[in-house]
């Protein structure tokens, strides 16, 4: 991000699944990152926030990431290196 202020949003399926991703930025002094996930990829915050921390300097950064699933189906797995091609700048 280039910018400290800013709004984006994505959307991506995998099957019956489909997450969607919301990130919220404004100026601030340090790199402050809030984090909403819903309690089946709370496993992935610890690699949401390093992906977060290597591309944002600083600012509030809100990340709401939600599923919605067709049929009950297991959490799809999360590794940052699956990820990466999503976030580079």
């Amino acid at each position: 991000m280039l910018s400290m202020t800013g709004y984006g949003n994505g959307e991506a399926m995998a099957g019956d699944t489909t997450v969607t991703v919301e990130l919220r930025a404004v100026n601030h002094r340090f790199l402050d990152v809030a984090l909403k996930l819903p309690s089946a990829l709370g496993f992935c915050e610890l690699d949401i926030r390093e992906i977060l921390k290597n591309r944002v300097a600083r600012g509030r950064v809100s990340c709401t990431l939600t599923l919605e699933r067709g049929t009950a189906a297991p959490a799809p797995p999360c590794s940052p290196r699956a990820s990466r091609p999503a976030w580079r700048p």
